[in-house]
C-alpha cells in the first residue's frame, strides 16, 4: 500500500499501543512520522515541544503539539520505547 495507507494503519495501532504496552499515555513520537515540524517551546527538562503534521495530513488538518523520540532518550530514555512497527513511541505521562 501507500505511505499513506501505511500511516493510517500505524494511526489505528497507535489507537491500541496503551493497551499492548505498559504506559497509558503512548503516542508514536517519531521524527520519520512527522512533517512540517518546528519548536515552539521546551519543558523545564529541556525537551523541545515542536509543532507538526504527521505524514499523509494535509493543509486542512490541524497542527499537532508534541516531542520528538530520538529528543526525548536524550533526557528521559526509560520513557521512549520502539514499536513493533519499528518507529518510537514516547509515554508523555513519564516526561
Amino acid at each position: 500500500g501507500s505511505f499513506g495507507e501505511n500511516l493510517a494503519g500505524i494511526g489505528a495501532v497507535a489507537g491500541g499501543v496503551a493497551a499492548l504496552w505498559p504506559y497509558a499515555a503512548a503516542a508514536f513520537s517519531d521524527r520519520r512520522l512527522k512533517k512540517d515540524y518546528g519548536v515552539v517551546g521546551r519543558t523545564d527538562d529541556g525537551i523541545n515541544l515542536h509543532v507538526f503534521k504527521y505524514k499523509g495530513e494535509d493543509d486542512r488538518d490541524p497542527l499537532r503539539l508534541g516531542v520528538m523520540a530520538d529528543e526525548v532518550e536524550k533526557v528521559k530514555p526509560w520513557a521512549v520505547k520502539t514499536h513493533s512497527s519499528g518507529y518510537r513511541v514516547v509515554d508523555y505521562a513519564r516526561i
